[in-house]
């Protein structure tokens, strides 16, 4: 039976240059070009004033800039925190149908003072100059000395509610003790209209609160308006490519003793897992390759190589993700007053409390469905420590696999062979298995074939044909050792292992129930009560519950997001703990 294995992508993208990028080589590509709707996205966060060692929580809307709805082109977003000279972190954000989540614990180490948390896709680099997500963050760190400034303005928490004519927003009290239980209730006032994406987010409000405000009416203000068109492009020029399918990756191919960029050489990708992805690519005039990814994968490991009986001829050379131009970001002064120090301390006090008994501990991180290593009929599966162990994996083909063997061309390498099955769709005569170890593409069949089989957990065996691109296997080979070490062994400017940049996976925030005797005797100093990055409204009405903790004061109910129609949403309510 044949089993076929194809990259389904845009022809436009045989072409792409650094990091997705590509040239317009005629009208009917600018045209393209031009056509397609630029983006905008909007960044949600649960707080602009943090301390060191709390957490920053967000969710990202991506929106297409004409039509105001969520957009279906990019499947990645990148949120970044920068200060004035470093990037505190970079995150890859995967966005289901426009919406994503992330979060960050801010370090101990970090510097007090005024950062930007900026947001984009790659298809917002096309766009005017300044087309990007941008908010202010202050970030005190109460470990180190702190500058105050006596002049300092005391900004005051504006506490005025707001409603929608949208969305109603209820509280059950105004008023709670410690430990209580809260019951919101979300309702829609407008029928199917107001369903749509919120975040939810209870939290203190403090005298460094009002430092900075997170407006969701942001996405509707002129700096957005006049920057949702693309740069004018013409042919010759490059652009951006938008990662359609998944996150994008890019490289290149080079003579080694000419240096010079190769065309028409295949590479293969690896990802190091359990799942044993490959894909193969082409590099184009330019010596460019690239691979879209969008399933997760147990490891993140991946092994880039050069194909061929010539690969030593050859190097391989990988792009890294290029961000923004920060040259542009004007960076506040941080101005805080002596009479902040009393709050900063207490708030201090309480995070390290909070520390120590880390409910945090209780967040889990969504794990994905992975993807099947192999498709088709079953596998034959030999799990070397239930038979007799022999030297090496050729001599455990020989006495232990069946349907799988190892034998020499033309007198010279050994190469391990499948045997197909009987009355199955029959490509070629001598065609070689698809052979991987430890999710590693083999091009060399003679190392393992000579590697220590008392290192082998077990082997499996594909019987079908299987077809990656215009390439034909006859069967596979997959063996997979006990350490999972294998590509340490391989060696060559042709190939290349690097950790990849991959999206966040997706959080469930835990919130205690106080109610459950277990956490009776537990400090809870939270600040932040609760939070739900994506709070999909899809009837008439939602129950929210969570508990207050052991913070008195006053907290702030802040409901944001995005009906289906792009209507932005804000809703604030206040309740107080005594």
């Amino acid at each position: 039976m044949k089993k076929v294995i194809v990259t389904i992508c845009i022809l436009i993208l045989n072409s792409c240059l650094s990091w997705g990028q590509y040239v317009l080589k005629n009208v009917e590509d600018v045209n393209w070009y031009s056509n397609i709707p630029q983006e905008e996205l909007f960044i949600n966060q649960n707080a602009t004033t943090l301390l060191a060692g709390e957490q920053l929580q967000f969710t990202t809307h991506c929106f297409n800039a004409l039509t105001k709805i969520y957009s279906k082109n990019s499947k990645v977003a990148y949120v970044e925190l920068i200060g004035q000279d470093k990037i505190i972190f970079k995150q890859k954000i995967k966005l289901d149908n426009g919406i994503g989540q992330g979060d960050f614990f801010i370090p101990v180490d970090i510097t007090t003072g005024n950062y930007k948390l900026i947001g984009y896709t790659q298809w917002m680099k096309n766009g005017q100059a300044g087309h990007y997500f941008e908010s202010d963050l202050l970030i005190i760190n109460p470990y180190e000395p702190i500058e105050f400034n006596e002049d300092a303005a005391l900004i005051q928490n504006d506490l005025s509610e707001t409603s929608s004519e949208w969305i109603a927003l209820e509280m059950d009290s105004k008023e709670y003790g410690e430990r209580s239980r809260v019951k919101l209730t979300i309702k829609s006032l407008k029928m199917s209209l107001a369903y749509g994406n919120f975040a939810l987010s209870v939290r203190k409000v403090d005298e460094l609160s009002a430092y900075y405000k997170n407006d969701i009416y942001d996405l509707n203000k002129s700096k957005f308006s006049k920057t949702n068109a693309n740069r004018t492009k013409t042919v010759g020029e490059t652009i951006f490519l938008p990662e359609f399918n998944g996150e994008m990756i890019t490289g290149t191919v080079l003579n080694k003793s000419t240096n010079s960029l190769v065309a028409g050489k295949k590479v293969v990708l690896s990802i190091l897992s359990k799942e044993a992805f490959q894909d193969v690519s082409t590099t184009n005039e330019k010596g460019q390759f690239f691979f879209q990814i969008k399933d997760y994968f147990s490891n993140s490991n991946a092994l880039f190589q050069v194909l061929g009986e010539d690969r030593e001829n050859y190097k391989i050379k990988l792009n890294d993700h290029q961000s923004i131009e920060y040259a542009e970001f004007k960076f506040d002064d941080v101005n805080l007053n002596p009479k902040n120090e009393l709050n900063i301390i207490e708030r201090s006090i309480q995070n390290q409390i909070q520390m120590a008994y880390d409910f945090s501990e209780n967040h889990k991180r969504v794990q994905p469905d992975l993807p099947e290593a192999f498709f088709g009929n079953p596998k034959l599966n030999f799990k070397l420590d239930d038979y007799k162990r022999f030297p090496t994996v050729a001599q455990t083909l020989v006495e232990v696999v069946d349907q799988a063997w190892h034998e020499r061309r033309a007198g010279k390498k050994r190469y391990i062979k499948v045997r197909e099955r009987l009355n199955s769709p029959y490509f070629g005569d001598n065609l070689l298995p698809l052979v991987v170890v430890d999710g590693a593409f083999i091009q060399d069949h003679e190392p393992i074939l000579n590697y220590d089989a008392k290192l082998v957990e077990e082997i499996d065996v594909y019987r079908d044909e299987y077809y990656y691109g215009k390439d034909v296997y006859q069967g596979i080979v997959s063996i997979k050792t006990k350490n999972a070490d294998y590509y340490e062994s391989m060696t060559g400017d042709y190939l290349e292992v690097k950790k990849l940049f991959r999206p966040n996976l997706k959080t469930q925030y835990y919130s205690p129930n106080h109610e459950a005797e277990a956490e009776a005797r537990i400090p809870d100093e939270r600040f932040q009560l609760y939070w739900e990055p994506v709070l999909s409204l899809e009837q008439q009405q939602k129950e929210i519950e969570f508990y207050s903790s052991d913070v008195k004061g006053i907290f702030e109910i802040s409901l944001k997001g995005f009906t289906n129609s792009g209507q932005p949403i804000t809703i604030t309510k206040y309740f107080e703990v005594k």
